[in-house]
């Protein structure tokens, strides 16, 4: 299964097949010097869009339908209105707030949210609220919201991390994202290309987020563009039937 692009710059193929080989000899197969696209097929629920120029699957690579840790992902529109206030989902994922470093990228998302003309939710996992300093009286700091609850919004601001880039696809949201590490670049650059969103340094975020935050909420072309693709991944078929279509070809060892 594959949660990652493959055609990031930095990945690099020898801890790859050093893990890969650990996993193998736990449950008896030989090791192998091939990466695991190379041995059998791939499932994937990263759209097309986001995985970007990847090394060629040669037994198939198919996408099946992502789905929130809570289950299906569940769209619901909020109710349109005029003067009704714009909401804006904030996170910067569940793994920034053990980051040494980070503390400084939550204060600094913070403090441009309280420039944000829309009611805020921030969550911000193990981090200390303590640490953020003065809560804007826009923002409502959380440590963990479903999303199914979170993204019930008119835009988020992210980090990148597949899971929330692939969760906000799958709604429509127009997106900003601040990446911090690892593959949360590739995705930025990824949404960004497509016109599906924007992309803030770290570094600029206090100056930087809330304009681009105030043009995803109000250029019209962001959320058209993710409704198109929302569409479409809505369509990919669920990982039960890709299970079964692949039930009959035997993983190659």
């Amino acid at each position: 299964m594959q949660i990652g692009s493959f055609g990031l710059d930095d990945l690099q193929d020898g801890p790859i097949i050093d893990e890969l080989n650990d996993r193998r000899r736990s449950i008896g197969l030989p090791v192998s010097e091939r990466l695991p696209w190379q041995l059998m097929p791939v499932a994937t629920w990263l759209p097309e869009l986001i995985r970007g120029a990847e090394p060629a699957a040669p037994f198939g690579r198919r996408e099946y339908r992502f789905e929130d840790a809570e289950g299906p992902v569940t769209v619901t529109q909020r109710p349109a209105g005029a003067g009704r206030r714009p909401s804006v989902y904030a996170t910067l994922g569940s793994a920034a707030g053990g980051v040494e470093g980070t503390a400084l990228a939550y204060r600094a998302v913070l403090a441009a949210l309280a420039d944000v003309d829309a009611d805020v939710l921030f969550t911000i996992g193990k981090t200390d609220p303590g640490a953020l300093g003065p809560i804007p009286a826009n923002v409502r700091v959380a440590s963990y919201v479903a999303q199914r609850e979170a993204m019930m919004c008119d835009a988020a601001v992210i980090h990148g991390g597949s899971g929330t880039t692939v969760a906000a696809l799958y709604r429509g949201l127009p997106t900003v994202c601040v990446p911090l590490f690892a593959d949360q670049f590739h995705n930025a650059t990824a949404l960004a290309a497509h016109g599906l969103g924007l992309t803030v340094g770290a570094d600029r975020a206090a100056q930087e987020l809330a304009p681009a935050v105030h043009r995803v909420l109000t250029e019209p072309a962001f959320r058209s563009s993710m409704a198109r693709v929302a569409d479409e991944l809505r369509a990919v078929p669920t990982a039960d039937l890709l299970v079964r279509s692949w039930a009959e070809q035997p993983a190659r060892v």
